[in-house]
């Protein structure tokens, strides 16, 4: 007769192994957190409760969330997406928002100046002021003033009557309906002066009156500011030539004239020209032959 041997089977043994392992993980888990005694490091609050002070660690902003694959990628467009952003401004309306772009300019035309400024587009305020002086760090007299309208954004001021060459100052203000002013106090120079020439005489003829002289005349032109006609002399078509009488001191009207010498038989060209108070003077270009353009060849 048989006997069966008693005892575990080889596979019963290897699934008992795998169920130990498994749970001597959990056995240390549980022992470590109920049963054994909490650590020496920190303060006791009260009775066997401790605090356990822990390090924290500050990881670099660059080093973190700005190397982030995501963050970066989500960065990198909100840029573009909120490139279109519109501002905005909260408005005072004790204090009225200043003129924007202040300049001054010389058009050149001698006594006057070119103030322009630009508006901001919310209007807190009524009216533009400018002021006008001639030391720094004094606003001077009210030269302008003007009322605001909706559709305003670029404006200007011609100031006029001034003497060249000296330096003027300007304060451009705006101002509410309540009368109070915007608070800017910069100032910005100008300096008029003119560098336009005036226009040239009129009906310039050349006839002779005898037999060593001729007659120059012209009418004057209607430039204010017209000082006086220069007259250039000749013995080449298409050369300015010398200046023979530098200060003619033309009145405006017709039938104005000048009379030179000259030697009989012997051609002459003759060039007038007209000067403003400035000095700046009408051109005195020739043109060269065969071009007729020069019209002061005297008559043989």
């Amino acid at each position: 007769m048989l006997v069966q041997k008693s005892g575990l089977s080889k596979r019963t043994k290897i699934l008992l192994i795998i169920f130990c392992a498994l749970m001597l993980p959990a056995g240390y888990f549980v022992y470590s957190t109920y049963f054994a005694k909490p650590s020496d490091t920190g303060a006791a609050l009260t009775g066997e409760q401790t605090v356990i002070e822990q390090p924290v660690v500050v990881q670099p902003l660059n080093e973190g969330l700005l190397n982030d694959a995501q963050v970066g990628t989500f960065t990198g467009k909100s840029v573009a997406g909120f490139a279109e952003q519109q501002s905005g401004i909260y408005l005072d309306e004790t204090v009225p928002l200043a003129p924007e772009k202040i300049t001054v300019t010389n058009p050149g035309t001698g006594g006057r100046l070119l103030v322009a400024w630009q508006l901001p587009v919310q209007k807190n305020f009524a009216k533009v002021k400018v002021y006008r002086s001639e030391a720094v760090g004094v606003i001077g007299d009210e030269v302008y003033a003007v009322e605001v309208r909706t559709s305003d954004i670029r404006m200007n001021f011609s100031d006029h009557s001034l003497v060249n060459q000296k330096i003027y100052y300007y304060h451009v203000v705006t101002e509410n309906a309540k009368g109070a002013v915007s608070q800017n106090n910069e100032q910005y120079p100008g300096t008029p002066s003119d560098t336009f020439p005036p226009a040239a005489p009129l009906n310039v003829t050349v006839i002779n009156v005898a037999d060593s002289q001729v007659k120059i005349s012209w009418i004057v032109p209607l430039d204010p500011d017209f000082s006086a006609v220069h007259i250039y002399k000749s013995n080449q078509r298409g050369v300015l030539g010398v200046l023979i009488d530098p200060d003619i001191q033309g009145e405006k009207g017709n039938g104005e004239y000048a009379l030179d010498a000259v030697t009989p038989n012997t051609p002459y060209y003759y060039t007038v020209t007209s000067v403003d108070a400035s000095g700046n003077e009408s051109s005195t270009d020739v043109m060269a032959a065969p071009y007729r353009s020069n019209p002061f060849e005297p008559s043989l």
